[in-house]
């Protein structure tokens, strides 16, 4: 190839590259400059809802009434056993014998009554345990699960111009609703 013949390939090439590149821009820019988008009313055909199952915790409270039996330890003093004792033992042996003989027979009395009275009061323990019933409300709170159908959303079907769709929709839309239109040119 000639110099002549180089320079006018360079040049087509050159003139090709940039319509191509015009025609690929002036394309892309009529499809975002020509592309639409507008609002219209759609009619609704049907509006259903849907529901889902879920479980609920209910309390419930639960009484009744209990005997409770409280215990209590009800205890003499100690030496308390003996000291009746040698009083008692002392009164008894007073009453046996005359002259010195009820002399000798209290203070017998007295001892023995003593003896007596703290061997009862070792055996009991001392103190003895008393129990005191009384009634009381008892509650306890139980929980259960009831299931219960909650409002997902509602499953409404619209047309448009002979197109037939379906969307969920947290809310009933009435009769008719507002679509997004956009329109943009196919290419062949």
């Amino acid at each position: 190839m000639n110099g002549r013949m180089k320079q006018l390939a360079s040049t087509l090439l050159a003139t090709a590259t940039l319509l191509a590149g015009n025609s690929a821009l002036a394309g892309s820019h009529w499809q975002h400059r020509e592309r639409a988008a507008f609002t219209d009313r759609a009619r609704v055909i049907s509006v259903e809802p849907v529901y889902r199952r879920v479980e609920v915790p209910v309390d419930t409270r639960e009484c009744h009434e209990a005997v409770i039996e409280s215990r209590r330890e009800v205890g003499t003093t100690p030496g308390m056993g003996t000291l009746v004792g040698t009083i008692i033992g002392g009164v008894v042996g007073s009453q046996l014998g005359q002259g010195n003989g009820r002399r000798v027979a209290t203070a017998a009395g007295t001892v023995i009554g003593a003896a007596v009275g703290h061997d009862m009061e070792r055996r009991e323990g001392g103190s003895r345990t008393v129990v005191e019933p009384r009634m009381e409300r008892r509650c306890t709170v139980r929980t259960r699960y009831d299931e219960v159908e909650e409002l997902e959303g509602y499953r409404v079907t619209l047309r448009y111009k002979g197109h037939v769709m379906t969307r969920m929709m947290d809310h009933d839309p009435g009769r008719f609703v507002r679509v997004r239109v956009v329109v943009m040119p196919v290419e062949d």
